[in-house]
């Protein structure tokens, strides 16, 4: 892509939040669990590991309804995300006394997103996920549409049967504060395009590295041009 359709105007790093006190109470160096305790993380109550929510509690205060500048290319986010239970079962955290409706039950997650596009009320985003912690190894992931995504000052070497099988260029992640983590075995899917709407509550993450920033548009508009 030529580097005048590039937009310029990453954003910058956002504003620098109020660190949560129950951040570390719970550690564990397994990505699965890892990821199962970032409910705990956005929480201002603290959850045992076997997260058993209730009604009393609420998102970290730093989730909140930004404004429409905050939506730019490259801006990284994450979000209280609900899917149904045969969508995500998976990989997913589960909210035990969340509402069943309609004899289906849902699951809820943090999830990561990346803007690609912008529009009035709205973007387009692409996930980032580990699958689970299993990365790669998750059966059915589509290699062609996968790019590996890190925030380390180094991206993390993967064994030499799944650096043969990414085929799309790593994309580094600055993230706005320490607190933020992007686990060894995220992925960022191209293939996958969600709308996210602008009047819902998010959390800033970080952005796209400027030196990532032409593969991140030259891989987007390559899978979606001949996917």
């Amino acid at each position: 892509m030529p580097s005048s359709l590039i937009p310029a105007d990453f954003s910058a790093p956002g504003t620098k939040l109020p660190s949560n006190p129950l951040e570390n109470i719970i550690k564990t160096s397994d990505t699965k669990d890892q990821e199962k305790l970032d409910l705990s993380r956005e929480l201002l109550t603290p959850i045992p590991l076997s997260l058993s929510f209730s009604s009393s509690n609420n998102l970290w205060i730093g989730y909140r309804i930004q404004k429409y500048t905050f939506f730019k290319p490259g801006r990284v986010f994450k979000i209280l995300w609900s899917e149904p239970v045969g969508a995500t079962s998976d990989n997913a955290t589960e909210i035990t006394d969340i509402e069943r409706k309609y004899g289906e039950q849902s699951y809820v997650k943090i999830r990561r997103f990346v803007v690609v596009r912008t529009f009035s009320g709205h973007s387009l985003c692409l996930p980032i996920s580990t699958y689970g912690g299993r990365g790669l190894e998750k059966r059915g992931a589509n290699t062609k549409h996968h790019a590996q995504v890190y925030s380390s000052p180094d991206r993390p070497r993967l064994g030499p049967e799944e650096e043969a099988k990414l085929m799309l260029q790593p994309i580094k992640i600055l993230t706005d504060s320490p607190r933020e983590k992007i686990y060894p075995e995220s992925l960022l899917n191209y293939a996958k395009v969600y709308t996210i709407e602008h009047n819902v509550k998010v959390c800033p993450v970080g952005r796209v590295a400027k030196e990532s920033q032409r593969d991140f548009y030259m891989d987007f508009e390559t899978i979606g041009r001949y996917e």
